[in-house]
């Protein structure tokens, strides 16, 4: 039995002590590490946010520039591959499949989308954001957070 690590500190700035609210550790309950897990990735690219956006959003073109050899568009709302749109990739990496769905849309600095059919993972967020440069060109920034179910992974 466990619970998130947060709850056995109390931080003030520069001091950091461990706390047993109620009586927890004595009663069975051991510190874990938080179930969410994070990823980052970014780079700098030369074109401006709104060309980068277009390619981001031609979501049947992924395999252009993603690991994926097929991308089929499932579902489009609006047409314009925003939120609702629904896209199913397959031929990845080892051979996996997942469908993923745009969540929110903020035109052109970012993208918010769930996956599921990930091996290993549930409640999969990704969030892509364009952020412009001074000068010209773009750092896009991929983040991730999920929680692993692979054997031998933290809970």
């Amino acid at each position: 039995m466990g619970f998130s690590i947060e709850l056995l500190y109390l931080a003030r700035p520069g001091d950091k002590r461990l706390v047993n609210p109620f009586d927890l550790i004595e009663l069975g309950f051991r510190p874990t590490e938080a179930p969410v897990h994070r990823t980052r990735a970014s780079e700098v690219v030369g074109a401006p946010p709104e060309r980068v956006w277009q390619v981001l959003v031609d979501h049947a073109a992924m395999p252009t520039w993603s690991p994926f050899q097929r991308s089929e568009v499932v579902a489009d709302q609006d047409g314009h591959g925003g939120v609702g749109t629904v896209r199913r990739l397959s031929g990845g990496p080892l051979g996996m499949s997942l469908t993923e769905r745009i969540v929110a849309v903020e035109e052109p600095y970012r993208l918010e989308y769930t996956a599921e059919g990930a091996p290993g993972q549930d409640s999969y967020h990704g969030f892509v954001t364009l952020e412009p440069l001074p000068g010209g060109g773009t750092r896009v920034t991929w983040e991730a957070q999920f929680h692993a179910r692979l054997p031998g992974s933290p809970r």
